[in-house]
């Protein structure tokens, strides 16, 4: 006998589970990515915007201020709207955080985007974790383990590969 699921939680198919399970593992590289890259960019933000590197000290508590903030939210949201469409609008939220900051025009939106950042990988995390464990309930150790595995390869691999793809001086 098959374990109970959520209603509005996991897909009903061997193939969408496949799915679901690699959009969660590609999303917990995803927020690695976006967490990283902010330490990454802050020498070069402070070039581009011809400001002292000190005025983008507090950029990483604020995108990690966001990141707690939906981690506590994110949880009672999926059980109300559905985890599905709450990973969606993380997705949704990192890509606003990122764009924004790759177009940012000065230095304060930066703040405002590392904040929105910060709220799209704590609800990529913290719904993710409880999806693939709602998917795997019988297993759910070893894919919040891999979960973890995955989110370590994103915040490893972005910088090594920037080391290798940049200029040195970038």
């Amino acid at each position: 006998m098959e374990p109970r699921r959520p209603a509005n939680s996991v897909p009903n198919s061997a193939p969408s589970y496949a799915l679901a399970v690699g959009t969660i593992l590609g999303s917990m590289v995803l927020y690695a990515c976006t967490a990283n890259i902010v330490f990454a960019a802050l020498l070069h933000a402070s070039e581009s915007f011809h400001a002292v590197p000190e005025r983008f000290a507090a950029v990483t508590s604020v995108q990690f201020s966001g990141y707690l903030l939906a981690c506590l939210i994110a949880g009672i949201a999926s059980d109300r709207l559905g985890k599905k469409q709450v990973l969606c609008a993380g997705f949704l939220l990192s890509l606003l955080g990122v764009s924004g900051w790759g177009l940012s025009p000065s230095p304060k939106p930066l703040y405002a985007f590392s904040f929105v950042m910060g709220i799209g990988g704590g609800v990529l995390e913290s719904v993710g974790s409880a999806m693939i464990t709602d998917i795997h309930p019988e297993r759910s150790k070893y894919y919040m383990n891999l979960t973890q595995i995955f989110y370590c390869g994103g915040a490893v691999g972005l910088p090594f590969s920037m080391a290798f793809l940049l200029p040195p001086a970038v």
